[in-house]
């Protein structure tokens, strides 16, 4: 964990690593060794891990859930299938499932499954993790691409609540904005401060169970939503002129032109007004669902926004950790691999939280700077001594993670 926290996921460097650093195995391990220590971890261990680990997470936090993928180029790791793989790379992957405190700002918990599930499918599965884990009653916050009808009704029944975005093209979010949009639009009432949208709290039981619905408008989201509408009415009436054949039904043309042929057999269209205006009086707005009841529209807005914490820590697990790739032929391997990166990612995000708002360098440049502390090991009786004095920027950084220079 310390070497991918330091030089990342290739582990064919590890043996020169520990050659010249100080670490856990006082001694030199082999990239042959470390595969081995990989297949090695029992997943029942693992999982006794995660649930000591999830024990230490803030009580009623709410928990950011999210998922991300990792690609390989093994055939021999029987999860990997191919999938949505948000980084466009044209191979096999495994998905990732994590839980994020949105307080704590660390990873709690993560699940691995296979690349074609899709995300809002398995959030079932995942929740059925918490009993185990001693999570019970969790409050979650998710984007909207995990709502389903059955995935809320399935959270509320099992007692925990959520906050989360709602997709756009509902009829239920589409009939309140036409519904509301003239009661909040540019209402003072319903400011929620500088920088921040117009929003209003609605009740609803449109899915079987008690919820509000927090009905956001946002005057420079609308203008911007609105040139977008009208940039791509522009772009699909120059490409219909370009036809001789309707275009197919997926590729949604319809949606804002009526489409036919002339009677000299030629392809012909006009544009649909009426679902033009429809869609630009949308404009702006963004809907989220929650079931905590306690909260108002803008403390809701802030438990959303806040859920970035996950998108920072999947980068910081795919790119400052290089887990893009997972560089590893076996599932049994994959599986410790993982483990072994969920500890770097905890370390990693523990000490950004730490050093956050009271030092302005890069996760590298802050490894790059303790790297210079040298130890100097003469095997006498004296032990090991520092070659040389802790730079001040050095003794700074170990301050402020909580690593008094004297420990050294």
């Amino acid at each position: 964990a310390q070497y991918m926290l330091s030089e990342g996921n290739v582990m064919t460097y590890l043996e020169d690593y520990t050659e010249d650093h100080e670490t856990a195995v006082h001694g030199v391990m082999s990239d042959k060794r470390c595969s081995e220590l990989f297949s090695s971890l029992r997943e029942e261990d693992i999982l006794l891990f995660l649930r000591e680990w999830m024990g230490k997470r803030k009580n009623g936090e709410y928990i950011a859930y999210d998922v991300t993928n990792v690609s390989t180029y093994s055939q021999r790791i029987e999860e990997a299938e191919w999938g949505y793989n948000r980084d466009k790379e044209k191979l096999p992957q495994i998905n990732l499932g994590m839980y994020f405190g949105e307080e704590s700002r660390l990873p709690l918990y993560y699940r691995m499954y296979p690349g074609s599930i899709a995300d809002k499918a398995h959030l079932k599965y995942m929740v059925e993790d918490n009993e185990f884990i001693g999570a019970k009653r969790m409050r979650y916050v998710m984007d909207r691409g995990f709502y389903s009808k059955e995935n809320l009704v399935w959270l509320t029944e099992k007692g925990c609540r959520f906050v989360i975005a709602l997709p756009g093209s509902l009829n239920y979010v589409r009939e309140l904005i036409d519904r509301r949009r003239d009661e909040i639009v540019n209402n003072s009432k319903y400011r929620l401060g500088k920088g921040l949208p117009y929003g209003k709290h609605y009740e609803s039981t449109e899915l079987g169970f008690r919820m509000n619905v927090h009905l956001y408008y946002d005057p420079e989201k609308a203008v911007r939503e609105s040139e977008e509408l009208y940039d791509l009415i522009d772009v699909q009436e120059q490409e219909l002129l370009q036809m001789e054949e309707p275009p197919e039904r997926k590729l949604h043309y319809d949606r804002y032109f009526f489409i036919n042929r002339s009677k000299d057999g030629k392809l012909g269209f006009t544009r649909n007004h009426r679902a033009i205006d429809e869609a630009l009086a949308r404009c702006g707005f963004f809907a989220i669902a929650e079931t905590d009841f306690k909260k108002d529209s803008g403390e809701i807005l802030e438990i959303y926004r806040n859920r970035d914490t996950v998108e920072k820590n999947f980068d910081d697990l795919k790119n400052g950790l290089d887990m893009k790739r997972a560089r590893i032929q076996s599932s049994d391997g994959l599986k410790g691999k993982l483990f072994v990166s969920f500890l770097a990612l905890i370390v990693r995000a523990y000490t950004l939280n730490r050093l956050r708002g009271k030092c302005e360098l890069t996760q590298k440049k802050i490894l790059l700077e303790l790297d210079k502390i040298k130890v100097l090991n003469l095997r006498t009786k004296a032990g090991p001594r520092l070659l040389n004095p802790v730079t001040k920027t050095a003794r700074e950084i170990l301050d402020l993670i909580g690593v008094g220079t004297p420990d050294l």
